[in-house]
């Protein structure tokens, strides 16, 4: 099998196979003998298999394989993983079925012992479906609490019906009344999900352990050799991407675009603007989308950060791309505002599609992208490691998509320049093709609309208050006035990172700024501590992005500062930093306390909700 590129800082050895039935496997053996094993099986059977009418089936059946399973030993997996101070649990999504534990590395045989027996020979006792309809009860609740979750089950109220995306996080009410309104057994609907869905060949299973590669093969072959595959004339291909629901998109065009108004939960000031875009998984070489969000995200000056804050519009942005499910993917612009009226979301827009507008005109720069792949391979190759328990469910999950010699990089890096491809996002981001999203308390009163599963309240409107719809679309390309210029502080002295511990490569600064006693400033220090933070965000953004940080305490009549970056380009981050915090405005400070007062207004809200 091909060899695995992996970071220059991960010292693991790793090895690939695939199992006669077809389910794939990655091992790794772990230098550090003080760390916990751990083991994680994704099964490409996700809600997305599961009939629309019963919702949550997949969900179900991910609980009843877990605890509806009887193991023939006296102990079961769960008293057994806790018992050597470990963890597992399983998540379901749209398009697979993730299932991972963590334990004491010296039990790690006899927990995958445990653990295939879910995959070789569940037993699905009837009895345990009461309890685990509670469970998934119990997850619902939690669930509707979550923002995130709420705008997701809104923006579900415009899928295609034709297609197979729904919501599907499942409860008690949605399984029970859909296998009534079919006419078909709860359980035996579970079982027949099961039967047609978890199959070897649609499986990747990933483990590490401070055992040698070798024996923790063997370990795999011995435990999932014989789970079962599906037979010559049965496909055991699962769809992803556009390939879901055939020609079928999940969302059409007009449906997804308009204007929504959704009331959250959180105390929260946000305008989204969403644009869907085909399944980026696909396109993992090249990431279309990555030019357009490294721009867009940029917090320094010349930025649509600094020009909104500058006007005194908004606090915070964001943009990413979300890849929903393995079903289909959008780009959304998030920006924390200053507050929700009219004429913010208009001046707002009219900054953002400025400056889309702008990088559009000048056409997809090399340069940018030279640097992307830069920044992304420098990152890449020094990142802090993750903990083993998240380690396997990445390399699991990541098998069903990418070549099993990227399944560690995949994510990160930058393997081609299209630049063409990347123009074509930025095509697509126009004013007719935007979703925008507005979240605020304040408009409860203009939402009617109740979504049934969380009962978020939300209004949809099928198209873009006009005067802010015709008002973009008239903003000038001259409304910016230059791209972001490359920037000054990547590092440059690294060429020596193979031979070189990360330690050695790293330098610690400690900066203590001394606050007198008599300095007259009577606001609380937290709130001095945000002023420092906002004054130095845009200074220190090309910082952070070069693998560059600092962290920010207070102590005694004192700002406590931690840096942490590559060597040659210290001083220039320490410098920078300097000069930013002998520029704090009055406008800085109200920003600040304002932040602080929104902090505090939440942590009321969720001592309430406990």
């Amino acid at each position: 099998m091909p060899s695995i590129r992996k970071p220059l800082c991960d010292s693991r050895v790793y090895s690939s196979f695939q199992l006669p039935n077809g389910m794939r496997a990655i091992v790794a053996s772990e230098s550090d003998k003080s760390v916990a094993a751990a083991a994680a099986l994704c099964v490409l059977a996700g809600s997305i298999h599961e009939p629309k009418d019963i919702p949550g089936l997949a969900h179900l059946c991910e609980h009843m394989l877990l605890h509806g399973t009887l193991q023939p030993w006296g102990t079961t997996f769960s008293e057994h993983i806790k018992a050597h101070a470990g963890q597992h649990n399983a998540v379901t999504t749209m398009l697979q079925t993730c299932f991972a534990f963590e334990i004491q590395s010296d039990h790690l045989d006899a927990a995958l012992r445990l653990f295939c027996r879910f995959f070789l020979s569940p037993t699905f006792c009837q009895s345990h479906q009461h309890q685990e309809l509670k469970a998934i009860d119990a997850e619902h609740r939690m669930n509707a609490q979550s923002d995130f979750r709420r705008q997701w089950a809104v923006l579900l109220q415009d899928a295609n019906p034709r297609h197979q995306y729904h919501w599907a996080s499942g409860c008690s009410k949605s399984l029970l009344q859909g296998a009534a309104a079919l006419k078909c057994d709860l359980h035996q609907a579970m079982e027949k999900f099961h039967e047609s869905t978890y199959k070897a060949s649609r499986m990747a299973l990933a483990v590490v352990g401070p055992q040698p590669v070798e024996k923790l093969e063997a370990w795999v072959r011995a435990c999932f050799s014989a789970v079962p595959s599906a037979p010559l004339q049965v496909s055991s291909t699962a769809l992803t991407g556009d390939q879901v629901s055939g020609c079928e998109p999940a969302f059409l065009q007009e449906d997804f675009c308009g204007q929504v108004f959704i009331v959250p939960l959180k105390d929260l000031h946000q305008l989204k603007l969403s644009w869907k875009i085909p399944w980026q998984v696909a396109s993992w070489k090249s990431k279309p989308t990555a030019y357009v969000s490294y721009l867009v995200g940029q917090e320094g000056p010349g930025s649509l950060l600094a020009a909104l804050k500058a006007r005194s519009l908004a606090q915070n942005l964001s943009i990413a791309c979300f890849d929903y499910h393995g079903v289909l993917s959008t780009l959304e612009l998030t920006v924390d505002l200053v507050n929700t009226h009219e004429q913010t979301i208009l001046e707002v827009g009219k900054l953002a599609f400025a400056f889309i507008s702008m990088l559009r005109s000048l056409g997809v720069q090399k340069w940018v992208l030279e640097e992307y792949t830069h920044l992304q391979q420098l990152n890449y190759n020094f990142q802090f490691d993750t903990s083993t328990y998240n380690l396997v469910q990445d390399l699991a999950c990541n098998l069903h998509y990418y070549p099993v010699e990227e399944v560690l990089a995949a994510d990160s890096l930058l393997y081609e320049q299209d630049l063409q491809a990347s123009l074509e996002i930025l095509k697509g981001m126009t004013v007719e093709n935007t979703r925008l999203t507005v979240l605020c308390k304040g408009l409860e009163s203009l939402c009617s609309s109740l979504e049934p599963w969380y009962e978020a309240r939300f209004l949809k409107f099928q198209s873009i208050k006009r005067s802010w719809k015709e008002s973009w679309k008239e903003i000038e390309l001259s409304s910016w006035s230059a791209l972001v210029q490359q920037e000054g502080l990547h590092p440059e002295s690294y060429a020596s990172a193979e031979r070189s511990t990360r330690g050695c490569l790293f330098l610690l600064a400690l900066l203590r700024v001394v606050l007198g006693k008599g300095c007259g400033l009577g606001a609380p220090r937290h709130v001095l501590c945000k002023c420092v933070e906002q004054a130095l965000r845009a200074e220190t953004f090309e910082a952070r992005m070069a693998g560059a940080m600092y962290k920010l305490d207070m102590a005694d009549h004192c700002f406590l500062l931690q840096f942490l970056g590559f060597r040659d380009k210290m001083v220039l981050l320490v410098s920078s930093m300097l000069c930013s915090m002998n520029r704090i405005s009055g406008e800085v400070f109200l920003q600040a306390k304002a932040q602080q007062e929104l902090d505090y207004g939440t942590v009321v809200i969720i001592l309430f909700l406990l």
